[in-house]
């Protein structure tokens, strides 16, 4: 409350100057915003009257179904922008998630059907066909915001390795092959062509 303003006495009389906001005081709309915390689950389903507080005051945010982290919801004096709390079983990008599930080399030789718990509680079972290691599955993503009945889609990976094995192997693969490569075209050119065949044939396994 009261003036905006300071006045101070100085060598040239009465000074005007604005005075500062005080130490956590309430940001403005448009500005950096105070975290709003939220899980997946809440960001798929949408919150209907999640708190916040700041500032000694409470406020209430209808969380809206696929919100994503960065959205913005102001009030006449306060802004707080939404933050995607970790999950321990999905990953987020844009739209789609991801999901990690670790099989055995027989179900990898073999086929496996993976049986998934999804955001809103339902269970669905993903077929991946012998030597694929993910799967692409339509419709079983995060809703998106502007249209909430479309979904995005969910991404099964399923492999023997743990998803940061599995990163590091790709990242040394990657590089070996190019050692490979670069060998062979070199030395035994003629073995190219079937290489990148069977390269092609490798990737189709893992889309």
């Amino acid at each position: 409350g009261g003036s905006p303003f300071v006045f101070t006495f100085g060598p040239n009389g009465f000074q005007q100057a604005r005075r500062r906001p005080a130490a956590g005081s309430r940001p403005m709309p448009g500005g950096p915003g105070v975290p709003l915390e939220c899980t997946l689950e809440e960001l798929y389903k949408g919150a209907i009257s999640k708190r916040a507080a700041f500032g000694g005051r409470d406020y209430t945010v209808d969380v809206k179904p696929g919100w994503k982290a960065g959205t913005k919801i102001s009030f006449d004096d306060a802004t707080f922008i939404v933050r995607e709390a970790p999950h321990p079983r999905f990953a987020r990008e844009g739209n789609n998630l991801s999901v990690w599930c670790r099989v055995g080399l027989t179900d990898l030789v073999q086929g496996s059907t993976q049986r998934i718990r999804t955001l809103d509680s339902r269970t669905i079972s993903v077929r991946l066909e012998p030597f694929h290691f993910r799967k692409v599955v339509p419709g079983e993503g995060m809703p998106i915001s502007r249209s909430p009945r479309d979904k995005g889609d969910l991404i099964v990976y399923a492999t023997p390795l743990s998803e940061e094995q599995w990163a590091a192997a790709k990242s040394w693969g990657r590089t070996l092959m190019v050692i490979i490569g670069f060998y062979i075209f070199m030395y035994h050119g003629s073995l190219l062509m079937p290489i990148l065949l069977l390269y092609q044939l490798f990737r189709a396994g893992t889309r």
